[in-house]
């Protein structure tokens, strides 16, 4: 599927170079610029439900993100890439003008940006800190989507090789850094992932919540309403990226209707692995929720005419083909099924190397004599033959 995937990818011809020089298209050439593109515990993946392990011990179902549902004020952004969503405020301008960090949008009314741990208005726990790492809690910087052309795909992780619309993405980084920037900043190569992890450093400093989307007839998420505008007045003014000379900000947008009820409970599958596009760095600890959103049909093919590159051509799908990745797939919830443990996996792994060096004890040892009965079987079986040929 991988392979088909890229292909359909690769075979676009209207593709633009972003400023940020790759594009989705190109994907397979990525690793040629960025080194971290071409490891071996790359995001996204296809989860596989059968054999994701279920460890009481690690996780269980409970996922306590605290979010802040009341605040409904985001600036919406075309980054080349996807369309990106920052908490922000009104600005307070100070007597002597100092400006410094606020944005504007179309009125002239300024705001900043919630992205710092001082403010951010979304956490939840490391789930999975290693002992003695320093990254106790995960702090909210943004959200932003992935999808496709049709609704057969669009998602970047799939589930059991199954695709989804729309998927969204809460990035969060490790709240004992200021921001994002400076968590990035430690990791701007794969010589300085390298070095921190010889230096036992938990170096998986981002948590990304990741959300799919049903595509559901007859239905109308206020969310996307709030996203379009009133009178969809905002799918113009991000539709291309650095075309608008002021700041998209979204009011009224309600968390609530992007976030699945019961998001807590339901369940999540969680790995480590990298971001999914260049650099591709490998410091995520992934969250993919088992509960799903939703967006109706028309919400959906109305989503992908926001974004468009500087030409004016959809740049859709912006997902990235799922990878390869050694490391072990949580299932966090409870087991529908025969569950599978880490003990268990460790026990077929004994039982496994149990036989192969018994074979190889046994077949050395047994494999001569067996060899020595069958030549006296046969050597008896030529005398007896002979004696009752002499006999008729």
């Amino acid at each position: 599927m991988k392979s088909i995937i890229a292909s359909m990818l690769l075979a676009s011809k209207h593709s633009s170079v972003s400023a940020s020089g790759w594009t989705y298209p190109e994907q397979l050439d990525w690793a040629d610029s960025y080194s971290m593109c071409d490891n071996e515990d790359e995001s996204p993946i296809d989860i596989s439900t059968t054999t994701a392990i279920y460890d009481d011990e690690m996780c269980s179902g409970d996922f306590n993100w605290s979010l802040n549902y009341d605040h409904t004020t985001f600036k919406m952004a075309n980054n080349g890439h996807t369309i990106v969503l920052h908490a922000v405020e009104p600005s307070i301008i100070d007597d002597d003008g100092d400006i410094t960090g606020t944005i504007f949008d179309e009125e002239g009314n300024g705001y900043l940006t919630l992205g710092l741990n001082e403010d951010t208005i979304g956490t939840f726990p490391n789930y999975f800190q290693p002992w003695r790492s320093d990254h106790e809690s995960f702090c909210l910087d943004s959200l932003h989507f992935h999808w496709g052309t049709t609704d057969d795909a669009g998602s970047e992780h799939l589930v059991d090789g199954e695709h989804f619309a729309l998927e969204v993405h809460f990035v969060h980084y490790s709240c004992a850094h200021a921001s994002l920037g400076t968590t990035l900043e430690n990791f701007q190569t794969e010589e300085m992932v390298d070095a921190a992890e010889l230096e036992g450093e938990d170096t998986h400093q981002l948590g990304v919540v990741g959300i799919f989307f049903d595509v559901v007839d007859n239905a109308t998420n206020p969310a996307f309403e709030a996203l379009f505008g009133e009178h969809d007045e905002h799918l113009d003014s991000i539709r291309w990226p650095d075309r608008s000379e002021h700041t998209t900000i979204v009011t009224g947008l309600d968390l609530a209707e992007l976030v699945p009820e019961d998001i807590g409970t339901a369940g999540y599958y969680a790995y480590e692995g990298s971001l999914t596009t260049p650099p591709c760095t490998n410091i995520v600890r992934w969250h993919v929720m088992n509960a799903h959103s939703y967006i109706g049909v028309e919400q959906m093919i109305k989503f992908r005419q926001l974004f468009q590159d500087a030409y004016g051509t959809q740049v859709a799908p912006n997902y990235r083909v799922v990878q390869e990745n050694e490391n072990t797939v949580y299932a966090c919830m409870e087991s529908n099924g025969t569950e599978i443990t880490e003990d268990k996996v460790e026990e077929d792994n004994s039982v496994m190397i149990g036989a192969v060096v018994a074979y190889s004890i046994v077949v050395p040892i047994m494999g001569p004599i067996l060899l020595a009965v069958v030549c006296i079987y046969k050597t008896k079986r030529r005398t007896i033959n002979a004696v009752t040929v002499i006999k008729n």
